[in-house]
C-alpha cells in the first residue's frame, strides 16, 4: 500500500481546487496517500505550473517530482501504486 511507504523515501502530494469539506470524505474512502492542497485561488497551480487539477505530484528523497499524475479516475490509486514500486525499486 502507499501509506506504507517511509516518507523519507517518497512523498506524494496532490493539488485540487476543491473545497475541504467536498473531498475530504472521498480521500478518505479512497484512502488516498499523502497530503492534500487546496487551491482556491490558484497561486499554487501557477507558482509550480500545474495545469490541470487535481495533480498528484511524487517527489524522492532528494526533493525532485520524479512523477505528476494529472485527474482522478477509477484505477488511478493502482496506476499511483504501481508508479510508486516503479520509482522505489520495489517491483
Amino acid at each position: 500500500m502507499l501509506e506504507d511507504y517511509p516518507e523519507e523515501d517518497l512523498q506524494i502530494i496532490t493539488i485540487t481546487s476543491d473545497s475541504e469539506e467536498r473531498i475530504k470524505d472521498f480521500w478518505e474512502e479512497e484512502n488516498i496517500p499523502g497530503e492534500v492542497f487546496i487551491d482556491a485561488t490558484g497561486e499554487l497551480s501557477r507558482q509550480y505550473e500545474v495545469q490541470y487539477l487535481p495533480e498528484g505530484i511524487f517527489i524522492d528523497r532528494e526533493g525532485t517530482i520524479k512523477h505528476e499524475s494529472t485527474g482522478w479516475q477509477e484505477g488511478s490509486l493502482e496506476e499511483w501504486q504501481q508508479k510508486a514500486d516503479n520509482l522505489l525499486g520495489t517491483d
